[in-house]
């Protein structure tokens, strides 16, 4: 690993590290292009990325080499204390805050589609709470959130997402959230 990769790893995982040190390393980023907010994140260092972020709220909106957010790494590994930390410093960024949000990977997934995929109630309910406009977006493959969650038997997070006034149903093949559930049902119930 190269020096700089080693440097944002290192200052990442540290519950202790120095302003200077810091600030030095906001600019930075690995191989992969994650930035130390990324890294902070994926350590689930709350501490360092409460520091990243009074220093630098530029880096929310920065994408790995898979359009990744650090948002989007948070509702991926159903970090709840972090995804409420980066929600709380989008909110004070009135014109950019929004497109957090709504930013899209490189799959076309929002921090929701992978907040679904991962099962995680408590940040799906966070992130559409934040904007309920999420849940009628659709990922490159048409799958909506309502999709993934029915398609993946999570019927409570489904739940959430259906009192909202508006979601989409869309799925991947043409199909939609009632061909997800038929499917499902039909496969927990055997002829035996």
């Amino acid at each position: 690993m190269e020096r700089k990769g080693f440097e944002l790893y290192n200052a990442a995982k540290n519950k202790e590290v120095s302003s200077s040190t810091l600030r030095s390393l906001l600019e930075k980023v690995t191989w992969e292009r994650n930035t130390v907010l990324h890294l902070a994140v994926n350590f689930e260092n709350k501490v360092i990325a409460e520091k990243i972020l009074e220093s630098d709220q530029r880096l929310l909106y920065k994408t790995n080499n898979k359009g990744d957010t650090a948002l989007h790494i948070a509702a991926r590994f159903g970090y709840m204390e972090m995804v409420e930390l980066l929600i709380k410093y989008r909110k004070q960024d009135v014109e950019q805050g929004m497109n957090l949000l709504r930013k899209q990977n490189s799959e076309e997934d929002t921090a929701l589609h992978v907040a679904v995929r991962k099962g995680e109630k408590k940040n799906v309910k966070l992130l559409i709470d934040e904007d309920p406009t999420l849940a009628l977006m659709t990922n490159k493959a048409e799958e909506s959130p309502l999709f993934l969650a029915v398609d993946r038997e999570f019927y409570d997070i489904a739940l959430e997402i259906l009192k909202l006034e508006k979601c989409s149903p869309e799925g991947r093949k043409n199909m939609n959230a009632l061909h997800a559930a038929v499917i499902r049902t039909y496969k927990c119930k055997s002829p035996n």
